[in-house]
């Protein structure tokens, strides 16, 4: 069986301050966006955890 050969994927490793503010789409996400896309994102262990379990802080007035 043949198959077409596959495309490769930008594998781009990101840490928690951007995987959080990409994710919870906060305020910094825009200036990741353009970076990260059609990537393949690569986060540890503890940044997914911390963007699972950990609470955003919460927004204060006037931000």
């Amino acid at each position: 069986m043949m198959t077409s050969p596959t495309i490769a994927t930008v594998k781009l490793v990101v840490d928690a301050d951007v995987a959080s503010s990409t994710f919870r789409w906060r305020e910094f996400a825009l200036r990741y966006v353009d970076i990260a896309r059609g990537s393949e994102l690569i986060a540890s262990f503890m940044t997914l955890a911390k963007i699972l379990f950990v609470p955003a802080p919460a927004r204060t007035r006037g931000n």
